[in-house]
This record gives structure tokens, sequence and C-alpha cells, in this order.
């Protein structure tokens, strides 16, 4: 057995689960109390939680795309959809990218990723578990914009 492979495996594995878990608490973030108006409350020139939701579900779209290299099962949707199409579909792309990371082998994570990585990051992103760390800190960053606008509105 390669040295590397238990390494990778467990890696893998602590992916997986920091992603399921930034996943579940965006779910909770963008679903209890957030209604189409709170979705879309403009606060102190901050983006919307509406605003949050289309970002995330493009990052998600490209994360599948470069870590998984496979297209998502459903279209992007855009920040003007109607606030439960958003923040469904939004979570449909979590789901299916979460779905298409547990079907990777620990191998397929030194892999470079398979789509064209933006020239200000191809010395970082060299190898899809690369993409995937930096998807997880930048769903925590968004997930946690969206916390202060929820509790700037009274929710929880």
């Amino acid at each position: 057995m390669d040295a590397r492979a238990v390494p990778r495996a467990a890696h893998l594995e602590v992916l997986r689960r920091q992603l399921r878990h930034r996943y579940a608490v965006l779910a909770r973030s963008l679903g209890e109390g957030v209604t189409d108006d709170l979705a879309r409350s403009v606060l102190a020139g901050r983006p919307t939680i509406a605003w949050h939701a289309a970002h995330l579900a493009d990052a998600i779209a490209t994360c599948h795309r470069a870590v998984a290299a496979q297209e998502p099962a459903r279209p992007i949707p855009g920040e003007d959809d109607p606030w439960a199409e958003l923040r469904d579909a939004t979570l449909e792309l979590a789901r299916g990218f979460s779905a298409a990371l547990d079907a990777l082998a620990p191998e397929d994570l030194g892999a470079p990723p398979a789509i064209e990585v933006h020239p200000a990051f191809r010395g970082t992103l060299t190898e899809r578990a690369q993409f995937v760390e930096g998807h997880v800190f930048h769903v925590t960053y968004h997930v946690g914009s969206i916390a202060v606008l929820r509790a700037s509105f009274g929710l929880a």
C-alpha cells in the first residue's frame, strides 16, 4: 500500500465531515425564519442573504466541477430567483457536491483540479484537496456573514 494512501483517506474523511457540517449550518442559516423580504433586505450596504446564497450556489457548482470532474445535476440559481427556489437550489447543489465528494477515492484528492484555475491561484490550487479545503473556508466565511445579517434582523 502506498504510504500516502492512509493519510489521503483520513484527509478526505476530514474534508467530508467539515463540509457536511458547514452545509448543515448553511441549511439552518438559510431556512429558519428567513422570508423573501429578509433575504433581500440590505443592511448597511452589506450583500443580502439572497446574494450570499446565489454566490455560494455558484461556488458549490464550481467546486463540484473542479473536484468531481462533473457538472452538477441542476442549474445554478440566480440572486433574483424567488427566495424559496434560490434557497432550495443552493442546498440541493450542496447535497449533490457532498454526494460527489463521498464517491471520490482518496487518490483523487491528489489530482489537479478538473477546471482551469484562475491565474492568481494556480500556485496554491494544484490539487483537488486544496480546492475542497478552500471551499470549506469559503462556505464558513459566508455562513458567518449570513449569521451577522440574521442577528441584525433579530433571528437567532
